[in-house]
């Protein structure tokens, strides 16, 4: 069960989320300690954990974890508009970045799985000349997996990459120190419909997103209109994904550092000249408006 309630001590609402009596769940723990620790050294992608703990009233006992609530979700994203959809794709992936430094994989990080917070004025985060309106806020932990073994990376201080072929490598050590999260469905009778669950860190996270985007995009403008998601698509080739749920079964082999380097090199530049091009047009269309008011006097 999930609610929302006002905390002593806290500013803004929170969301408190407990969990069935004699229930521990022990991944969604860890996955939000982690990304809580993310939030305070990579970034503010990640909604943060304030507690953990356990409730014991009279006829029963459970755990609960207490988090950040933010109002706004991907929804109040404007995906028509080419630089929203840059910093959507740029902000997940970099957040993925950062997940996968920590070997921590998040196996649900749909789109309408992430919330968001709207930026009282445009801000220029990654300071490469391009604003954003909001950031995304990553949480639910409840499918995640990590400590694989050797993991993908050393720690969570790294930086985004500048080339694809930077730390390309990930590891085939399966995970053994500690129970497989069961509430992955890795059953064989289940991959006809959830795909292909790997037991060592993969690429999951951002093709999955883009797979719950592809609906969204569909229903608003077709998906020819979104050159960035065609681009994206075409660059992550070879992919495949389930028809039931839009889960990946053949999983790209481009990281997230990949992408992230391929959104600054081959996106960016068309991303800044559509916003040229809009801002001559508005220009003109306030000189136009000028010139009339003046002859009517």
């Amino acid at each position: 069960m999930v609610f929302r309630l006002a905390v002593p001590g806290q500013s803004e609402p929170c969301v408190l989320k407990v969990f069935d009596e004699d229930s521990f769940p022990f991944h969604e723990i860890c996955g939000n300690v982690l990304a809580t620790k993310l939030a305070e050294t990579a970034g503010p992608f990640f909604v943060k954990c304030l507690d953990v703990g356990q409730y014991t009233g009279s006829t029963d006992s459970s755990y609960y974890i207490l988090m950040e609530y933010f109002e706004d979700d991907t929804d109040h994203i404007d995906l028509d508009e080419p630089i929203s959809m840059y910093n959507l794709c740029y902000q997940v992936n970099y957040a993925i970045h950062h997940l996968s430094l920590l070997s921590l994989q998040h196996f649900d990080l749909r789109y309408d799985n992430i919330r968001v917070k709207m930026l009282p004025k445009p801000r220029d985060f990654f300071k490469n000349g391009v604003k954003t309106q909001f950031l995304i806020k990553v949480g639910d932990w409840g499918q995640c997996e990590f400590n694989w073994g050797a993991g993908a990376g050393a720690g969570a201080g790294g930086s985004a990459p500048e080339s694809e072929s930077e730390s390309e490598s990930q590891s085939s050590t399966v995970l053994s120190s500690r129970p497989v999260n069961t509430s992955v469905p890795r059953e064989a009778e289940y991959s006809a419909k959830w795909g292909e669950y790997p037991l060592s860190y993969s690429h999951y996270d951002f093709q999955y997103f883009l797979s719950t985007l592809t609906p969204v995009l569909d229903n608003l403008q077709g998906l020819s209109y979104y050159y960035m998601y065609g681009m994206l698509m075409d660059f992550m080739q070879p992919i495949t994904f389930t028809k039931a749920q839009d889960r990946p079964v053949i999983i790209t082999e481009k990281s997230s550092q990949a992408l992230l380097a391929f959104l600054k090199r081959e996106v960016l530049p068309g991303v800044e000249l559509l916003a040229e091009e809009e801002e001559e047009e508005g220009e003109g269309e306030e000189g136009e408006r000028a010139n009339k008011k003046s002859k009517n006097k």
